[in-house]
């Protein structure tokens, strides 16, 4: 890791600190979701979901892999969940089940993290007349997002 990246993760620590997180979710139940879907979560995706879970920040969702709520509507959005729902209603195309979605944009869009890249992901804008890559990883989407340079 450079001096850069570093301090890219603390500034995303210290982000996620000053939100609401669920986690942190134990590795069995990582695998376990890893197995439903039939695909190896990147890297940066696997260290956010073992320390936060999932988060919400500053108007920021992230899906993670939230315990499951008896006791009413769930508050977060469970990774596995979505991504079977955007696959079932062709959402994500079949001939790309590596799109993993990981956010929204409220407007019908999805951002997906492409699972063939372990490293630092490529991220995609999927959604009505969008389908293109906005940036790579999960941290710098994030920044990227909140400082509003992600326009689709």
């Amino acid at each position: 890791m450079n001096d850069r990246s570093d301090m890219l993760g603390r500034d995303f620590d210290d982000l996620c600190s000053s939100g609401t997180v669920v986690g942190p979710v134990a590795a069995e139940h990582i695998d376990r979701a890893e197995r439903e879907l039939g695909l190896t979560f990147p890297q940066e995706y696997s260290e956010f979901l073992r320390k936060y879970g999932a988060l919400v920040a500053n108007g920021l969702e992230l899906y993670g892999l939230p315990p499951i709520a008896d006791d009413g509507p769930p508050m977060w959005t469970d990774v596995v969940s979505m991504t079977l729902e955007l696959r079932r209603y062709g959402q994500i195309d079949e001939s790309m089940v590596w799109l993993m979605p990981f956010s929204e944009d409220g407007m019908g869009s999805y951002f997906c993290m492409d699972v063939r890249c372990v490293a630092e992901p490529d991220i995609w804008a999927i959604g009505p007349g969008v389908q293109q890559v906005v940036c790579k990883g999960l941290q710098r989407f994030a920044f990227d997002w909140l400082a509003g340079r992600i326009v689709l």
